[in-house]
């Protein structure tokens, strides 16, 4: 694949796998021209019958998170997982049908371990998320100090995770019409259909983030050719909320006093 950056730069990709890795570098025609090769912003996975294939193995972020191009080539569906072990992060097993499919993954930048079922083994590439144009900022509550942890279960049902968050927390008088639920991912554009282990929304209120809310979904299926050691991904409909984080300010009532604890 050619990419042409900037002015006359012609960039090869050249991909292979060494030691059970893939590998891709970058060959820039024209290195006195001071650019940089701009990196592919599309994970391809093809999985076939006990093969997985992933032709560039250094991917460029999005302003949504990690962009995954999935070629399933086995004839039924199988699962697929992506994991970054560093970061902690997980979207656990999930199946994806014949053909293609397309993807926004939350995943955090770093080293990342991708994998298919290929029916009697589970083939893994690593692959290296790099966030060259910083789409990334690493999550966090706005305070440092004084967090406060609110145990659940709190049961609801929705197939919308803020809704489900709203209607578990609703007798917890903790939040309130003007609050701005969204995915708690590092990526300004995250999506919620994002795939994960770890289904969490975070609470923003006068631009600070105040709350993690963690949800708790169904668990899919898992496929009928074999276990895996891959935990399977929470998916739709959300069930409940398992725990809220929170800042001290979350319990702050309109007119700047303290509301009530929650119980």
């Amino acid at each position: 694949m050619a990419l042409a950056v900037g002015g006359i730069v012609t960039v090869s990709w050249l991909s292979g796998v060494q030691n059970n890795h893939d590998v891709a570098a970058g060959s820039s025609a024209n290195n006195s021209a001071g650019h940089e090769p701009k990196l592919p912003d599309t994970l391809e996975m093809t999985c076939s019958t006990e093969r997985l294939d992933v032709p560039i193995a250094s991917i460029g972020t999005r302003s949504e998170g990690l962009h995954v191009h999935i070629v399933n080539k086995r004839g039924l569906r199988t699962a697929v997982w992506i994991i970054n072990p560093d970061a902690k992060w997980s979207s656990g097993r999930f199946s994806v049908s014949t053909g293609t499919t397309d993807l926004m993954m939350s995943t955090p930048p770093g080293s990342l371990t991708v994998g298919c079922d290929g029916g009697v083994t589970e083939p893994q590439r690593q692959v290296d998320l790099i966030d060259a144009d910083h789409h990334y900022r690493t999550p966090e509550l706005s305070c440092t100090a004084d967090i406060q942890r609110l145990k659940g279960p709190f049961p609801a049902q929705s197939s919308d995770m803020p809704t489900a968050a709203r209607r578990a927390l609703a007798g917890e008088d903790l939040l309130h019409g003007w609050d701005k639920l969204r995915p708690y991912s590092g990526y300004s554009d995250a999506v919620y259909d994002t795939h994960t282990r770890n289904p969490v929304v975070e609470v923003r209120r006068r631009n600070d983030t105040v709350a993690l809310i963690y949800l708790s979904g169904t668990i899919e299926e898992q496929p009928v050719d074999g276990k895996s050691s891959v935990p399977p991904a929470f998916e739709s409909p959300w069930t409940g909320v398992q725990r809220v984080d929170y800042c001290p300010s979350l319990l702050s009532a309109p007119n700047g006093q303290e509301g009530r604890s929650p119980s």
